[in-house]
């Protein structure tokens, strides 16, 4: 595949005719959409940029609206930053934004597969606006806790075991000027504690 028909395929990525599957299979399976990446465009990109394109987009998982939505941002930044005229899709910032407002600001679902079972589990009879209280809802009924939600002073890192998630606890710190600060989950049928750590 040459230069040409890479650059047209990251078109129609961008503009939402390929999806992001398709495009993804391409780029791990296609050395010419890693030869076109593998550059450094430096100070052209509105955000801070180290390393190539490739590195950039090696950083992110592909199995979250996160990670997806960074890939397509670079994807889209290329084609911007050599001239081509592109009308980029809303998808995946869409997508992005759905998830993250039905979560609480306590929990962030890395595991998308989860994510989407409780998406897909919202009654179809519902219009959306009910639609979307209804998975909050759902969310908050899952993520449970003792006392107060934790305070994460990094990401939200809430533990699941066997596909559901942990029982907050509480969080401490072991010395007062300790950077660490300990998250204890535990497990409600086993009662197994879990320890999640952050550093400011």
């Amino acid at each position: 595949m040459n230069r040409n028909m890479v650059i047209q395929d990251l078109i129609k990525f961008i503009e939402g005719e390929i999806d992001f599957n398709d495009f993804w299979k391409n780029y791990l399976s296609n050395s010419s959409y890693k030869a076109i990446f593998d550059i450094n465009l430096g100070d052209k990109f509105k955000h801070s940029w180290k390393g190539t394109v490739c590195d950039y987009i090696n950083l992110f998982n592909v199995k979250t609206s996160r990670g997806r939505l960074s890939i397509f941002g670079a994807a889209k930044q290329f084609l911007i930053v050599n001239g081509y005229e592109i009308r980029p899709t809303e998808f995946y910032s869409k997508e992005f934004s759905f998830k993250l407002s039905i979560q609480p600001s306590y929990v962030s679902i890395e595991d998308e597969d989860f994510l989407n079972q409780i998406i897909e589990s919202a009654p179809n009879d519902l219009t959306k606006t009910n639609q979307k209280k209804w998975i909050k809802d759902k969310i908050k009924s899952l993520f449970l806790f003792d006392k107060k939600p934790p305070k994460w002073i990094q990401e939200p890192e809430w533990p699941l075991e066997d596909g559901k998630p942990l029982v907050f606890m509480k969080q401490t710190k072991e010395l007062l000027n300790d950077e660490r600060v300990f998250y204890t989950f535990y497990n409600p049928e086993s009662k197994k504690e879990t320890i999640v750590t952050q550093f400011y």
